[in-house]
């Protein structure tokens, strides 16, 4: 079962795969690569099936996802910086609960990876 929010990211993807291959002339994008912060809202295990299920029928049918976990990470006004554990927003050093979270939050597609075009004129002399 797919949530309508990870086949609405995994169809924006997909798109966006598209886009970056028609830009640069390239076709067969061998490896995507996502990143998912902790505090995204988004289910890896439900992104990755949306991706299998949707990419089929299209241009990346091949193309391998690896989804990348970024942990939620918290910054306290003293300079600490910690990782977030179960929505404890309080600081381990100065146990201030004014903490902003710079990093966890987001989805990115971070890399493609295309595979070489083949030659055109086929051959050495």
């Amino acid at each position: 079962m797919h949530t309508l929010h990870e086949r609405s990211l995994v169809r924006d993807l997909l798109d966006q795969l598209a886009e970056l291959s028609d830009e640069n002339g390239l076709s067969n994008a061998v490896l995507v690569r996502v990143e998912v912060g902790e505090f995204s809202g988004v289910e890896p295990e439900l992104f990755e099936s949306g991706f299998e299920e949707l990419r089929l029928g299209t241009a990346f049918e091949r193309t391998t996802l690896e989804l990348v976990v970024v942990p939620a990470i918290g910054a306290c006004r003293c300079g600490h910086e910690f990782r977030v554990a179960r929505s404890r927003f309080v600081c381990p050093v100065c146990r201030d609960g004014r903490v902003e979270v710079v990093s966890g939050e987001d989805v990115v597609l971070s890399s493609v990876t295309f595979e070489e075009p083949e030659p055109v004129g086929g051959g050495s002399r």
